[in-house]
């Protein structure tokens, strides 16, 4: 069911925790390599992608005062720092795998996506989507990304409200919110799932906040074409 919890607490939690994350890389940034048991290990291989599921070895080793664990991403010989939260630290790639691990990970047939329903009827219902328009679904996340609301970004709000429309939610209140998001096939890597996406009089929008005290609903309309195709996506799942 969705939850009474406003769209602008849930996105200013979501920010909030990589906001923290973002600050803590600010103030004491990881390391674009490091040198463990000998070996040199690189980051950014996997993009802006969360960290899932990873398969850990029991493996632990330490340097310059930190630990890492080693993780087996796609057969690919992976550190994680460790203490990082519910998802642990940063990951690295064995040097002489980088780019294997940084093609498989740009692959898009490499993951399996998903459609998350959330509504009043039916509660959360989780779909895989067999056909997708990759190109379109990056589009998507590149839009929400783009125009989501974001309480660090003064500048970037104020671009994006340029954009948007008010909804008033006493009369068009969206009951129905969607998620789509992707994880890599070996469970280690998925997307965002912070971005939620709603329709209108047949057209898509990105909700940005639901202001609960003007009980008004901050949204920005996508483009034509991707809301076309993403209507299309989603249909066939409402008529279940």
């Amino acid at each position: 069911m969705v939850k009474k919890a406003s769209l602008f607490l849930a996105a200013l939690l979501a920010l909030c925790l990589t906001g923290c994350v973002n600050l803590h890389n600010a103030l004491s940034p990881e390391p674009e390599k490091v040198k463990i048991d000998g070996e040199t290990y690189r980051a950014g291989f996997y993009g802006s992608l969360w960290t899932k599921n990873l398969a850990f070895t029991g493996e632990e080793y330490e340097s310059d005062g930190k630990t890492y664990r080693r993780a087996d991403c796609a057969g690919f010989d992976c550190m994680q720092t460790s203490g990082g939260g519910k998802t642990g630290g940063i990951v690295y790639c064995l040097s002489s795998q980088w780019e294997d691990a940084e093609a498989y990970y740009s692959n898009p047939e490499n993951y399996t996506y998903y459609l998350q329903i959330d509504s009043m009827q039916g509660g959360k219902q989780v779909f895989e989507i067999e056909d997708i328009d990759y190109e379109k679904f990056d589009a998507l996340t590149s839009f929400g990304d783009i125009f989501a609301y974001d309480p660090f970004d003064s500048v970037k709000n104020k671009a994006s409200e340029s954009r948007g429309i008010l909804i008033d939610a006493s009369e068009n209140d969206p009951l129905t919110y969607f998620t789509f998001y992707k994880e890599s096939k070996d469970g280690s890597f998925g997307s965002f799932k912070g971005h939620h996406f709603f329709l209108m009089d047949g057209k898509m929008y990105l909700a940005r906040y639901h202001d609960r005290s003007e009980d008004m609903v901050s949204a920005v309309e996508l483009s034509e074409e991707t809301s076309s195709c993403f209507i299309e996506t989603v249909t066939p799942f409402l008529e279940r």
